[in-house]
């Protein structure tokens, strides 16, 4: 199934799409590391104000598409950067949802689940294949999304995508050709911007995990790791 995805993701028409992938802004769950995947834990004070900022810094942008998680913390972000945007459209879908945890949401990172701890997003990922979807599962889906993107978007197209640090890091990791469980605990700021360019068939990342634009909003001593 990824292969026939990626087989139609390559032989389209379009020449030229950008792509601005913004991960959603903090919740308190990400701010004690708690699991939310399809929990739906909204954005708390700080995470809107890091969608406000990221929103004045795409404003220069013509966005043509927002395309989001319908999850809160990632809808409400893409509703606040779409307040910006005169001639975008916003399109919401479960494709670029959070990985699934099952019964490993909710948990905080360092606590166990029977004999094992949940230490690291790299644990918790490999705890997910007994306990929700894999991260096949999320990729096919991810990719999914991207495939209906770029069959429907014109020449010169700006999009904005966003969603959580599962789907966004996957879909890196497609473009620098790397294996999902080398990619998946790379570092992804709360409402950090990374630019893609599709180029005739070609993918090119030009800007990874951006977050100058948040200033006092991205605070190293606030832990926002998980997804």
């Amino acid at each position: 199934m990824i292969g026939i995805l990626l087989k139609t993701l390559s032989i389209h028409l379009v020449l030229n799409i950008n792509f601005y992938i913004i991960r959603h802004g903090v919740t308190d769950w990400n701010m004690i590391r708690r699991f939310q995947g399809h929990q739906d834990v909204p954005l708390n004070t700080h995470g809107k104000n890091q969608a406000i900022l990221t929103a004045k810094e795409l404003r220069s942008i013509n966005l043509d598409r927002i395309y989001t998680s319908d999850l809160s913390r990632a809808a409400e972000t893409a509703r606040i950067i779409w307040k910006e945007q005169a001639n975008s459209s916003l399109h919401i879908t479960k494709d670029l949802r959070e990985g699934y945890g099952g019964e490993l949401e909710g948990r905080v990172f360092g606590s166990k689940l029977g004999n094992s701890e949940i230490s690291s997003l790299n644990s918790l990922r490999s705890m997910i294949k007994n306990h929700g979807e894999s991260l096949d599962d999320v990729f096919e889906r991810t990719m999914r999304t991207f495939n209906r993107i770029v069959q429907s978007a014109e020449n010169g197209t700006n999009i904005a995508v966003v969603s959580h640090g599962g789907p966004i890091r996957l879909f890196i990791g497609f473009v620098k050709g790397v294996k999902h469980s080398d990619i998946i605990g790379m570092k992804l700021g709360n409402c950090s911007i990374t630019r893609i360019r599709y180029d005739d068939r070609k993918w090119t990342i030009v800007d990874l995990n951006s977050t100058n634009h948040l200033g006092e909003y991205y605070s190293k001593k606030i832990k926002i790791v998980n997804p």
